[in-house]
């Protein structure tokens, strides 16, 4: 792969147990890091639910190797503002070259 078509900058953010003034601990996103990727829409869906329009995007993001990619973050594309929720991660070719994820963003959620 040609490492020039990493031009999109994303973060990834996980959940944390973060203690609250009062002691008690409430699970708050937490950006871990940032990376280069590849993001390309390869799809979506509208629809109405409850009189309400709703819409889905489906993306594949590729990126360099990490090993601490994990499917319960959320990828923000900092181009779009939006938070995609991964729902799975590969290694394409088994080399720890590249991984390649599939993550989708529907609209209202966060």
């Amino acid at each position: 792969m040609d490492m020039g078509r990493l031009r999109n900058r994303v973060e990834f953010w996980g959940l944390e147990k973060v203690r609250q003034p009062t002691g008690t601990f409430k699970d708050t996103w937490v950006q871990k890091f940032s990376a280069w990727a590849e993001v390309i829409s390869i799809g979506g869906e509208e629809g109405r639910v409850a009189a309400a329009q709703s819409s889905l995007v489906k993306y594949r993001l590729t990126l360099r190797y990490r090993k601490d990619v994990l499917p319960a973050m959320v990828v923000k594309n900092i181009a779009e503002g939006r938070f995609m929720h991964i729902r799975a991660v590969r290694d394409p070719d088994g080399k720890k070259n590249l991984l390649e994820l599939s993550a989708e963003w529907k609209q209202g959620q966060t």
